[in-house]
């Protein structure tokens, strides 16, 4: 039975005259009759009953009126329900960031950005950079938190928020934390500790060790999360060279960040697909993000 037919039968059941029920739902009288006939015959029973004068529900119109009723309201819930979704479909932003993105300016941008445009849903998906360049790569996503070294140009638009560089971290009672620099070849015969393997600073980190000792590579004892990485460096178990934002995780009482020759530095911001077209909602989101937060 189409849904039609039902509210056809609603709006001929509260006026009972087919000629004004007719002009009400902008059709022919002979069209809506023949609905209520096919309405009637699905049924098994008769919902009115018509004489030459008059029309007036049957007996069981009576009892079927508030269930069509009830009908139309659901029919209607869900389509307000159906088009609530959708655009909330419409203005959502997914993006994808790569471990602690506090310490980004990834957050506050989001934070800022929704308060300016509250009717956006921004979703943030935490994940490792692999898993992000797989997402990006088969359109799952459009957006992403990135970073890319000094004058890297990366294969896709991106809008630096900020920069940055690796620095050493080490105990405070190790003999290199007084100096207020660390040559990467005063760490010869140190055992490393690295972030996580097969990353793009992991792999800068080497390239620039690499460089300095003529090809060879240290003494590397860890690779991974920022967390096991300090809680390593505390046990004095290496030195770890890391992103310096990490210094803000930790209590710095029993551990000191130093600066480190030569500079390994890098930029951070948002990266975005431009091998498609973005949404609206998600085209909005990068043109806030260049005028509010792009790096000067």
């Amino acid at each position: 039975m189409e849904y039609r037919n039902i509210q056809e039968f609603i709006v001929l059941a509260r006026c009972l005259n087919f000629s004004e029920a007719a002009v009400q739902l902008n059709m022919t009288q002979s069209n809506l009759s023949k609905h209520i006939q096919q309405m009637e015959k699905e049924l098994g029973s008769r919902l009115f009953n018509r004489t030459s004068r008059s029309v007036t529900l049957s007996p069981f119109g009576e009892y079927y009126l508030p269930f069509a009723e009830q009908i139309m309201d659901s029919f209607h819930s869900a389509a307000v329900a159906v088009k609530a979704y959708s655009d909330k479909r419409t203005n959502l932003i997914r993006i994808t960031v790569v471990h602690n993105p506090q310490n980004y300016k990834v957050n506050a941008a989001i934070k800022a950005f929704h308060k300016e445009y509250p009717d956006c849903l921004v979703q943030m998906i935490e994940t490792n950079e692999n898993e992000a360049t797989k997402m990006v790569a088969e359109k799952e996503i459009n957006l992403f938190a990135t970073y890319c070294e000094e004058h890297e140009t990366l294969p896709c638009g991106f809008v630096p928020v900020g920069q940055s560089h690796v620095v050493a971290i080490l105990p405070k009672d190790h003999p290199l934390s007084g100096k207020s620099q660390i040559s990467l070849s005063d760490l010869k015969g140190e055992p490393l500790i690295l972030p996580r393997h097969n990353t793009k600073i992991s792999q800068m980190i080497l390239d620039t060790l690499a460089s300095e000792n003529q090809g060879a590579l240290p003494d590397i004892l860890f690779e991974g999360g920022s967390t096991a990485c300090i809680d390593l460096v505390r046990s004095g178990m290496g030195i770890s060279l890391h992103l310096k934002e990490i210094i803000r995780l930790t209590d710095e009482h029993d551990i000191c960040s130093v600066e480190i020759s030569p500079h390994i530095n890098y930029r951070y911001g948002l990266g975005y697909a431009t091998d498609r077209p973005l949404s609206a909602a998600e085209q909005n989101f990068v043109t806030y993000i260049k005028q509010n937060w792009q790096l000067a």
